[in-house]
């Protein structure tokens, strides 16, 4: 089973949960991955590369990235842009409480 979370930890710290992954980032950053992961085309990149079974993304550190089968790609897609969304209502309704 795929699943995955927004947490905001403390406005604006976040932690995106996605399986097993747990990172900590800020706002910014956050919407930097979820555009990456957005413009990921799967087929395209497949096709490039037929011998891997992964897209591998990088991450803030050098050393570290994470793998994704394809199915996987789609459920983190499918939770980053429902996560935006709940993100923007969020930091909107933080914006008209101040």
């Amino acid at each position: 089973m795929l699943h995955g979370n927004l947490v905001v930890a403390s406005y604006p710290c976040l932690l995106v949960q996605f399986n097993n992954i747990t990172q900590r980032m800020t706002y910014d950053d956050f919407l930097s991955l979820e555009w990456t992961v957005r413009s990921i085309n799967a087929r395209a990149y497949f096709e490039q590369y037929p011998n891997e079974e992964r897209i591998h993304l990088c991450t803030s550190s050098s050393d570290l990235f994470f793998s994704f089968l394809p199915d996987e790609l789609v459920a983190l897609k499918a939770m980053l842009a429902q996560a935006v969304a709940r993100l923007h209502w969020y930091v909107a309704l933080n914006k008209s409480l101040n």
